[in-house]
């Protein structure tokens, strides 16, 4: 007997992992920004644990708290598609920068994890929990 739907565990298992994309995301940027030579880069990489722990700390509970009543919502109407999904995510990266009152680059840099996490929900959800 099922206790859970298979939408409901494809879902709980992609917000669970999904929010590790921020983990590549980060190193990635920060690589850019060390190679260009930005201001965002992170000095000596010394702040990356805590950046991490921090973001991860904050992806988290936003990943549960807006994907899985979005999930539902676009399975309901049929429109689990990627580009749907980073759409929302756009919009709840904007939403957010706002709320927080982030700059222009603080809410493109928001923007790109929040990408990051929607592509990685998006692909455990649809290709690899379809697998198994």
């Amino acid at each position: 007997m099922k206790v859970f739907s298979t939408n409901l565990r494809k879902a709980i298992a992609a917000t669970i992992i999904s929010p590790l994309a921020v983990i590549p995301a980060i190193l990635i940027f920060t690589l850019i920004s060390w190679l260009f030579d930005s201001d965002f880069v992170a000095s000596d990489f010394e702040e990356l644990p805590v950046l991490f722990m921090i973001i991860l700390f904050l992806a988290y509970p936003l990943t549960a708290a807006i994907a899985l009543p979005c999930t539902f919502l676009l399975l309901r109407f049929n429109l689990m598609k990627l580009t749907v999904i980073l759409a929302i995510a756009v919009v709840a990266a904007l939403i957010i920068s706002l709320m927080f009152n982030l700059t222009f680059s603080g809410w493109g840099f928001y923007t790109y994890l929040t990408c990051s996490i929607a592509f990685l929900y998006w692909f455990v959800f649809t290709r690899v929990c379809n697998e198994t």
